[in-house]
Parts: structure tokens; C-alpha cells; sequence
């Protein structure tokens, strides 16, 4: 009696390999990366940079301001400061254009060099004005104002209170000492001087012997 031979094993099935292996490896292999390092401008927030620029933009404004202010008052307001010479006032230019539009011989007082032009200006509508500011010898600062005739509005602006103190004839010409009364116009004296083609008003807080030589050199200005 024949042996039947008995069936050969099957072959088992392959191991699997993990899933997790070659990741683990390739992990292995690669270098872990280094957080690049931040900038501090990085942390800022919105609302630092906002603060940030106003506080440029201020501080270019103040410098702005700053500079207005040295140009157009830095020199004026101090007498005994020393102009350069590309920054003097021409008075006689000033002179001639006010020439060519007012009702009256405009003066320009001839007052020597002590004396520092700081302000020629003429208005013109319905009451035409022509004015000058000096600076005097003693540091004060004296105006001249010529207009058709000074009326009572001109006189309480420039001299509150003005109260006539006495007469006088300056080259001729009648003239009234004026001094302010009001608490704005305290010290300020005025020379008030008018012929019927012209007047004249001088006035500042100085001694009455520079309003008067002012008063003089505007007066022999306009006869001329």
C-alpha cells in the first residue's frame, strides 16, 4: 500500500516592515532646524510704529516753528542784535514802491547809523498809511506813521488813553506831546505833527529828545 506524500508547507506570509521605520530613520538623518534669531524692530506693533511717527513728524514741526520764529521775530524783538549786512531792510526801495501809490509825499527819515531799520510797510485802502520802525540808539524801538491826517481810531490804537501833554513847532511844523494813559500804553510818549498836504505820528517807549529827532528827519523827508 502506497504512502501519500504529504503537502509541503506553505510559505508563510512576508513580515511587513513598520510604517514608522523610515520615517524614524529619515528623521535621523535630517538636522533639526534653528529658529532664525528676530529683530527687535520685528516686535513692534502696530500702535509702537504709529507713536513712533508722530513723535518724528512733532519733532519736525517744532524745528519748523523753531525756525520761523528766529527768522521773523529773532531780530526784531532784540535792538542791540547786530544784522547782517544781506539781511538790512532798504528802506528807500520800500520808499519808492509806497511812492507810486500814496496820496502824500512818503518820508524817509534820514537818521545816521545808529539808527536800525526794522519795518517799512505801506497799507493802502481808505486810510493809506505809511510805516517805519527804528531802532534807536538807546535800543528803543521808535514807529513813524505818516497818514493824511491822524485820526481819533489811529491815535487810541497805537496810544490808549493818549493825553496832550504840551505844544510844539518842529521845523516849522505845529506838533502836540502826547503820553499814553492806559495801563498798555504806560511810558509811551508820541509826537503827533500835521500840515494840511500830511501828518506825521512818532511815538515809543523812549526818551522824548529821539522821538523829536525823528520827528525832525520825517518832517525835513516830506518838505523835500
Amino acid at each position: 500500500m502506497s504512502s501519500t506524500p504529504s503537502p509541503s508547507p506553505s510559505p508563510g506570509p512576508a513580515p511587513l516592515e513598520s510604517a514608522d521605520a523610515p520615517a524614524a530613520e529619515q528623521g535621523a538623518r535630517v538636522p533639526s532646524e534653528q529658529p532664525a534669531p528676530k529683530s527687535p524692530y520685528g516686535r513692534m506693533t502696530k500702535k509702537d510704529t504709529s507713536v513712533r511717527n508722530i513723535a518724528w513728524a512733532l519733532a519736525v514741526i517744532m524745528g519748523f516753528v523753531v525756525v520761523l520764529a528766529l527768522l521773523f521775530f529773532g531780530v526784531g524783538n532784540d535792538p542791540d542784535r547786530s544784522i547782517p549786512e544781506t539781511s538790512q531792510l532798504n528802506v528807500a526801495e520800500s520808499a519808492e514802491r509806497a511812492a507810486a501809490l500814496a496820496p502824500f509825499p512818503v518820508v524817509e527819515p534820514e537818521l545816521g547809523e545808529q539808527w536800525t531799520p526794522r519795518y517799512a510797510q505801506f497799507s493802502d485802502g481808505a486810510s493809506p498809511r505809511w510805516e517805519l520802525r527804528y531802532s534807536s540808539p538807546s535800543g528803543k524801538l521808535v514807529t513813524v506813521i505818516e497818514t493824511e491826517q491822524v485820526e481819533a481810531p489811529l491815535l487810541s490804537a497805537v496810544l490808549p488813553g493818549a493825553v496832550v501833554e504840551g505844544e510844539l513847532s518842529i521845523e516849522g511844523v505845529a506838533c502836540q506831546q502826547l503820553r499814553g494813559s492806559g495801563a498798555e500804553a504806560a511810558g509811551t510818549s508820541a509826537l503827533s505833527c500835521e500840515t494840511p498836504e500830511w501828518a506825521i505820528l512818532v511815538h515809543g517807549d523812549t526818551d522824548p529828545a529821539e522821538l523829536e529827532t525823528v520827528a525832525r528827519a520825517a518832517i525835513l523827508s516830506a518838505r523835500s
